[in-house]
C-alpha cells in the first residue's frame, strides 16, 4: 500500500521549498557558536591557493574537479561547476534535511544508521553509520553539525563541522571519522530567464585510519559526483539552448542580405565549391547509426597522399573545410545538407579515413535527433514516430553511465524521455508509458502475459507485461509490421495509443524492424525460414515433374526437369569455384547443401 500511495518526491519537494523560502528571506539570527563554525570552516577551506590543487579527470565534463591539497591526511577534493537554478533552491536542496530520496539512497548505499538534530532552521546535526562490508575494515560513524550563512548578496556558504555530540555517544567497536564540508553558492547573471548559480564544493575527510593513496583518490572522484548529481537535478540546458537558438533564428531573420564582407563573402562562395567537387567524384555510401540519415564518403586523387607542415611542436597542421545547406523542403520540413572536405597532413588508409569521416558526418543525425527533441506532442506526426523509433533503438552515452539498479536499455530511454519534450508531455500524461518503452526496446524473448486494461487504467504493471510481450510477436511473425499487429490487437490499451496517437504504429514498427534485424533469434529466424521455403519450392517442383511424366505430359515434365536441372548445376558450378582451393570436405558439405534445396 506504501508504494501504491507514496508521494516521497512532493513530500521531499515541499520541505526544500519551505526551506528554500526561509534562505530566501534571510531573517536568522546566529548564535556566537554558529557564526563561529562558519567562520572556522570558510578559513580552512576557502583559503587554499588554488595552485595547491591537482586537477582531475572527470568523469561529467561540465564539472571540474581537483583534489590533493599537500596538507590534511586524506587530501582535500575540490569539484565546482554552474547549475540552472536561483542560489535559495541550490542551497535548500543541499542541506541535509533528511528527506525520504536522502534516506532511501543512504540505505540503499550501505547505510545502517541515520539520525538528524534540528537546533534551528539554519543549524542542524547529524549522525552516520556505515558499513563497508571490506574484511577487518571497522564500520565508520560521522556526527557533524551544518550550518548556512549568507556572506553577501550574491554569496552563501553551507558548512558542515564534524564534532562531539551527546545525543551521539562513540561506540566501541566503531570507528569515529570526521569530515569537513565548505558549498559555496555564488549568484551568476541569468542566462535568458533562467537563474545561474556556482557551486564551490571542497571537503577535508579523515576516515580514522589507513587507506592507500589510490583508494583515496578514486573515492575523492566519487564524492565529487555530488556535484555532478546536484547539476543533473537542475539541469536546464534544452531550455538554454531553445533560447539561444530563437535569438539566433531572430538574428538570421532580420539579417539584411548587404551585411556581407568581402572576405565573408569569399568564405561563403569557397564553401558552397565543395558541395560541386563533391557531386563530381564517385561516392561510396556510408553506413550511418540512424537510418534517416544517408551519407556518402568520395576521395580525390591526391587525398590520401596530401601532406601538410608541422609547427615546431610536431604536431601536424591539418585543415577541415566544411559547409551546411539549409534548404526549406516545404510542408514545415528542412533538410540540411553538410559536406566536409578534409585534408589531415598525411597519408591516412583509406580504411581509417572512412571511420573518421563516418563518425563526423553523424554530426547531421545529431543535429535532426536535437531538432526532433524540441518538437511538442501535439506536433507528432507519421515522421516524427519513425523518427523517435530510431532513436529508441540507437545506443546512447548514458548506457555507460546507468544508475545503480538500472539497466543500459532503461537508461537509454529515461534520457530519451527526458530530452524529447513529446515523449516528455507523454511521460508526465501517463507515468507508466516509460516502463512500457523500456521493456519494449529490452526485446527480452519470454511467455507474454494476458492484459485486457484500457487505457484509462493502465499500470506499471501492466505495461511491464504488455511491453515485454512485443518479443514473442515478433519471433512468431515474418515481418515487424505483422508482429506489431498481433501486438496491438492482443492488448486493447495499445489499440487505444493507436487510434489517439498517429505516431505511435510508425514508432512501433520502426522499433519492431531494428530489433527484428538485431537480435541473434531474429536472424537465425529468418535463415531458418528461408532455407525451409527453399527446400520446399525444390520439392513442389518434383512433385510436379513426377506429376507431369504420369499422367502423359511427358513435355512439361522434362521442361521443368530441365530448368531444375540447370539451377542445380549453375549453383554447383559456383560452389566449386568459390571453394576448389579449399578442404574437398568443404566443397562436399556446400554441394550437399545446394542439392538439398536449402541454398
Amino acid at each position: 500500500m506504501r508504494e501504491l500511495f507514496q508521494r516521497d518526491e512532493a513530500i521531499d519537494d515541499a520541505k526544500r521549498s519551505e526551506l528554500a523560502d526561509i534562505i530566501r528571506s534571510n531573517n536568522e539570527n546566529y548564535t556566537d557558536v554558529e557564526n563561529a563554525v562558519v567562520d572556522r570552516v570558510r578559513d580552512q577551506l576557502d583559503s587554499i591557493p588554488d595552485s595547491s590543487f591537482e586537477k582531475f579527470e572527470s568523469p561529467d565534463h561540465l564539472v571540474h574537479m581537483e583534489g590533493f591539497h599537500k596538507g590534511g591526511k586524506n587530501g582535500i577534493p575540490r569539484a565546482s561547476t554552474v547549475l540552472d537554478e536561483e542560489i535559495c533552491a541550490c542551497a535548500a536542496w543541499s542541506y541535509p534535511l533528511e528527506t525520504r530520496h536522502e534516506i532511501k539512497a543512504f540505505f540503499a548505499d550501505g547505510g545502517v544508521e541515520s539520525a538528524v538534530t534540528v537546533h534551528n532552521s539554519h543549524y542542524v546535526t547529524g549522525q552516520q553509520l556505515r558499513d563497508f562490508n571490506i574484511p577487518t575494515f571497522s564500520p565508520r560513524e560521522f556526527v557533524a553539525r551544518s550550518v548556512w550563512r549568507w556572506e553577501s548578496e550574491t554569496e552563501l556558504l553551507l558548512v558542515t563541522e564534524s564534532c562531539l555530540a551527546e545525543q551521539y555517544p562513540i561506540r566501541p567497536g566503531i570507528v569515529r571519522a570526521s569530515v569537513t564540508t565548505l558549498r559555496k553558492f555564488e549568484r551568476l547573471d541569468p542566462v535568458g530567464e533562467i537563474p545561474q548559480t556556482r557551486i564551490t564544493w571542497t571537503q577535508q575527510p579523515d576516515m580514522g585510519g589507513f587507506i592507500p593513496s589510490k583508494a583515496v583518490r578514486g573515492a575523492a572522484v566519487g564524492q565529487m559526483m555530488y556535484v555532478s548529481t546536484m547539476r543533473k537535478r537542475f539541469d536546464k540546458s534544452p531550455a538554454i539552448d531553445a533560447a539561444s537558438n530563437l535569438r539566433l533564428v531572430t538574428i538570421i531573420q532580420n539579417h539584411d542580405d548587404d551585411e556581407y564582407t568581402e572576405e565573408e563573402e569569399e568564405i561563403l562562395t569557397s564553401g558552397l565549391k565543395h558541395f560541386d567537387n563533391f557531386r563530381e567524384q564517385k561516392g561510396k555510401d556510408v553506413k550511418m547509426g540512424s537510418r534517416l540519415t544517408t551519407a556518402k564518403l568520395a576521395y580525390e586523387d591526391g587525398d590520401r597522399l596530401a601532406f601538410g607542415y608541422a609547427t615546431t611542436m610536431n604536431v601536424v597542421r591539418a585543415t577541415y573545410p566544411s559547409a551546411y545547406k539549409i534548404i526549406d523542403a516545404g510542408s514545415g520540413f528542412t533538410k540540411l545538407e553538410y559536406v566536409i572536405h578534409p585534408d589531415s597532413g598525411g597519408v591516412i588508409p583509406a580504411i581509417v579515413m572512412r571511420q573518421i569521416m563516418g563518425s563526423n558526418l553523424e554530426h547531421v543525425s545529431h543535429a535532426r535527433r536535437h531538432l526532433q527533441s524540441l518538437r511538442g506532442l501535439e506536433d507528432w506526426d507519421a515522421k516524427d514516430g519513425e523518427a523517435i523509433g530510431e532513436v529508441l533503438v540507437t545506443k546512447t552515452d548514458a548506457e555507460e553511465h546507468h544508475g545503480k539498479g538500472e539497466t543500459k536499455v532503461e537508461a537509454r530511454v529515461r534520457e530519451t524521455m527526458e530530452k524529447q519534450k513529446g515523449l516528455k508531455e507523454l511521460g508526465q500524461k501517463h507515468e507508466w508509458f516509460k516502463v512500457l518503452l523500456a521493456k519494449v526496446v529490452a526485446n527480452k524473448l519470454r511467455p507474454a502475459g494476458d492484459s485486457k486494461a484500457k487505457l484509462c487504467n493502465m499500470s506499471v504493471k501492466e505495461a511491464n507485461v504488455i511491453g515485454g510481450a512485443l518479443a514473442s510477436c515478433i519471433a512468431a511473425n515474418l515481418t515487424a509490421p505483422a508482429a506489431v499487429d498481433e501486438w496491438i490487437l492482443r492488448y486493447p490499451a495499445m489499440g487505444e495509443l493507436e487510434r489517439e496517437y498517429v505516431w505511435f504504429r510508425p514508432m512501433m514498427d520502426t522499433i519492431a524492424q531494428r530489433l527484428l534485424e538485431s537480435v541473434s533469434w531474429g536472424l537465425k529466424m529468418r535463415l531458418y525460414t528461408g532455407a525451409g521455403l527453399s527446400t520446399l519450392d525444390l520439392i513442389s517442383d518434383l512433385y510436379m515433374i513426377y506429376t507431369y511424366a504420369t499422367t502423359g505430359q511427358q513435355g512439361a515434365a522434362l521442361s521443368l526437369a530441365i530448368m531444375v536441372g540447370v539451377c542445380l548445376l549453375l549453383q554447383l558450378i559456383f560452389v566449386y569455384m568459390n571453394t576448389r582451393r579449399g578442404p574437398k570436405l568443404t566443397m562436399v558439405k556446400e554441394m550437399l547443401i545446394v542439392l538439398s534445396g536449402t541454398a
